[in-house]
């Protein structure tokens, strides 16, 4: 069910925000839609191999595009579809995976803990949503991370909660009845979610025939959006990204990391993803001897401590961090139990070419063809608040400027 709730402007918003709405933002519009899990060659590869993706191909020949969309650390699905509407990494927001231990909170936070999800603590930052309803802009949300959470006391102003059951012709039809509205209730800003692309990647890898069997999917839905939006008549910029790609595992004993195998001592919290393993020590002592084991005993993983973490990672600040991390080199993965099979998995350094996913723009603000390199996922919410003549934002990590040659003057 889709919920809407029209909020009050914030409670540090200026005053003249409504009036600013009037003259800068009135006739811009901004749609962001993510695929899970679409690496940034899955297009260029279905073509070459035959395939026909007609509005994926008008998006290449008619609007922009990079080379592909680099994500933050780590490459997995919650820390960054909340970094590209925060502008913000994740050992800056708050969101630092899809598990892990709040030790502010003394919670436990998972993807999967709707009561965790839809908790304002775990998120800092300014989401694009909120940002927007205090520059006067009606905003709307369909199955976005940090969506369901009333970030510094507000929600989007539609919104829905998460169900994966919900058809994906749905979400194009909902996104496409709030473009509809009359003008004084239609959000300015919609951001739009889908997961199948990412379910096919992991089941069954990255250059499988599940994988190429969902792109046609992907091209249909997109198609009927930009269908839907040239009906509407409005001046709409389409923003499509995803939040990491894919790696090929094959999950023999080979490439599994058993947690039996680190033989952690008592006295440590594990909170264990596929690729990253975060250690809560509480103990010095302790601390220091499993470092020095762990280091070792280390085969396909690196052992950091928090404050040696890679600095490109950004990962060192956040309290929430654990005292030890284990990263697993690409091509492994930690599991308590035996896989089998071929699998994709993600969350790897933001390097692995095989972690980036997809960015295309189209619309009246983005010049046609432009093609620009490969830039990292906290210059997505510059973007957009740009495109709806927005101020720019203080006080986040990303920047405009790899994005300046897409936009027209």
């Amino acid at each position: 069910m889709i919920f809407r709730r029209l909020l009050c402007l914030w409670f540090f918003a200026l005053p003249c925000a409504a009036s600013f709405a009037q003259t800068q933002g009135q006739d811009r519009y901004a749609v962001m839609v993510s695929f899970d899990g679409f690496r940034h060659d899955y297009v260029q590869r279905f073509l070459d191999q035959g395939g026909k993706l007609p509005h994926f191909q008008r998006l290449l020949e008619q609007g922009a595009s990079a080379q592909g969309l680099i994500p933050a650390y780590p490459s997995s699905t919650f820390p960054n579809h909340y970094t590209l509407v925060t502008g913000l990494y994740p050992g800056h927001h708050g969101l630092i995976n899809n598990r892990f231990f709040s030790r502010r909170l003394g919670l436990d936070y998972g993807m999967n803990m709707p009561e965790r999800v839809q908790d304002a603590r775990f998120y800092g930052g300014v989401p694009l949503w909120q940002y927007a309803q205090a520059q006067g802009l009606k905003s709307a949300a369909y199955f976005w991370v940090g969506s369901e959470a009333p970030v510094a006391g507000s929600l989007p102003d539609y919104y829905a909660v998460y169900d994966q059951t919900r058809a994906d012709e749905e979400r194009v039809a909902t996104v496409l009845s709030w473009l509809a509205l009359p003008e004084a209730e239609r959000p300015r800003l919609i951001t739009l979610y889908f997961s199948f692309i990412d379910d096919a990647g992991h089941n069954f890898g990255p250059d499988s025939a599940e994988v190429n069997a969902a792109l046609p999917k992907a091209d249909a839905l997109l198609g009927s959006l930009l269908d839907g939006i040239e009906h509407s008549g409005l001046p709409v910029d389409l923003l499509v990204v995803s939040d990491h790609g894919m790696y090929p595992i094959s999950a023999s004993e080979n490439s599994v990391i058993l947690m039996s195998s680190l033989a952690l001592p008592e006295g440590i919290k594990a909170v264990v993803s596929s690729t990253l393993v975060q250690l809560y020590v509480d103990d010095a002592r302790l601390l220091a001897n499993t470092y020095a084991a762990l280091k070792e005993r280390a085969q396909h993983f690196e052992v950091y401590l928090q404050q040696e973490t890679p600095a490109h990672w950004h990962y060192r600040e956040h309290p929430d961090t654990g005292e030890i991390l284990l990263a697993a080199e690409p091509g492994y993965v930690f599991s308590t139990q035996a896989l089998s099979g071929n699998i994709g998995v993600h969350g790897y350094d933001p390097n692995v070419p095989e972690m980036h996913g997809i960015f295309y723009a189209f619309g009246p603000s983005i010049r046609a063809g432009a093609r620009i390199p490969a830039f990292e996922n906290v210059d997505v919410f510059p973007l957009v608040t740009h495109l709806l003549g927005l101020p720019a934002a203080d006080n986040i990590d990303g920047s405009l400027t790899p994005l300046l040659p897409i936009v027209k003057e």
